[in-house]
């Protein structure tokens, strides 16, 4: 398996997670160093932070 890239933080700079070659789709991930949530495009590996909203 070949890494393909590693999206990282836009706040904290930190790796969110690996993208391998062949991944496809879009997944939920949370920064164990700032707790920012993002979701990250496994095919063009952009970072897109979710707004939390307070109930």
């Amino acid at each position: 398996m070949n890494l393909r890239g590693k999206p990282k933080c836009p706040f904290c700079n930190r790796p969110l997670t690996y993208v391998y070659e062949g991944a496809k789709g879009i997944t939920g991930e949370k920064c164990k160093k700032c707790g920012q949530e993002y979701l990250v495009d496994t095919e063009t590996l952009e970072v897109i932070r979710i707004l939390n909203q307070a109930s």
